[in-house]
């Protein structure tokens, strides 16, 4: 009697682990909250010659995003995604040469999706730029959460700059945006 209520008993657990293993693998995965370097994207801003002095935008071409491939690169799903933050924002003066940014006073850099195109997100400023800089570091807004922007895989960023003064050559600025990605951790 003793050997058939053992025998019983293992089934027993046996059979719930093997029910529930599918179900408790997901429960934890929720609850573990990772975080990740997520996309880095790179655009490029050009600035014509124009003797007008001020504010103007401009914006970059389309960059595609594939957050599918980065969670499943970190063993996780699209659906385990629950943020997506700027984590890092460099402006890079690429042309000419010679040049750098002492003809702006200031940046904004604003990211939407084409597929959002009314929701635009501020995620860095400056108001005071380095003088004599060829590349700096932009202080990041603090947003709320990018993923749904994210999500529509493809972003733009504008640019909101200010001159100081007239831009005598073709100018080309180069913008680098670093992401994190955190999945899980919403158990």
């Amino acid at each position: 009697m003793m050997k058939f209520l053992k025998i019983t008993l293992l089934a027993a657990i046996v059979l719930s682990l093997t029910y529930c293993t599918k179900e408790a693998v997901d429960a934890a995965k929720k609850s573990v909250e990772i975080t990740f370097t997520g996309p880095k994207t790179f655009v490029r801003f050009t600035l014509d010659t124009t003797s007008i002095v001020g504010s103007f935008s401009k914006d970059t071409t389309i960059a595609t995003i594939n957050l599918d491939s980065l969670a499943k690169a970190n063993n996780a799903s699209l659906e385990d995604i629950s943020k997506v933050e700027v984590k890092k924002v460099t402006l890079l003066f690429e042309s000419p040469i010679s040049g750098n940014f002492d003809i702006l006073d200031t940046i904004q850099i604003t990211l939407t999706s084409p597929t959002l195109p009314s929701t635009k997100i501020k995620i860095a400023d400056v108001f005071n730029i380095p003088a004599g800089a060829t590349s700096f570091e932009l202080p990041v807004v603090p947003t709320e959460n990018l993923l749904d922007v994210f999500k529509q895989k493809k972003i733009r960023l504008y640019g909101k700059l200010v001159t100081n003064k007239k831009i005598e050559y073709k100018t080309i600025i180069g913008l680098l945006i670093e992401t994190t990605v955190t999945a899980g951790g919403t158990n």
